[in-house]
């Protein structure tokens, strides 16, 4: 896929607006994403980007890690 750095920012930030809109604000805050890993291929970014519209679609949030398991990890 030819996108632009730019645009695959832009298609990121909209689709978890989006996300953020039907779930809630903190409807992310404990949901593991691979975009934020160091050397996510591109496939794996789009895959990512698939969960969350998915969910939005279907109207099932990502299921988040509970709070007290969250501060386990070390990131």
């Amino acid at each position: 896929m030819n996108i632009s750095a730019k645009n695959i920012v832009n298609l990121s930030n909209k689709i978890e607006k989006e996300y953020l809109k039907k779930f809630g604000d903190n409807s992310l805050d404990r949901v593991v994403r691979v975009i934020y890993e160091p050397g996510v291929n591109e496939k794996e970014f789009f895959e990512d980007l698939n969960k969350l519209k998915n969910s939005v679609a279907s109207g099932v949030q990502l299921e988040q890690i509970e709070e007290k398991d969250w501060k386990k990890i070390i990131f």
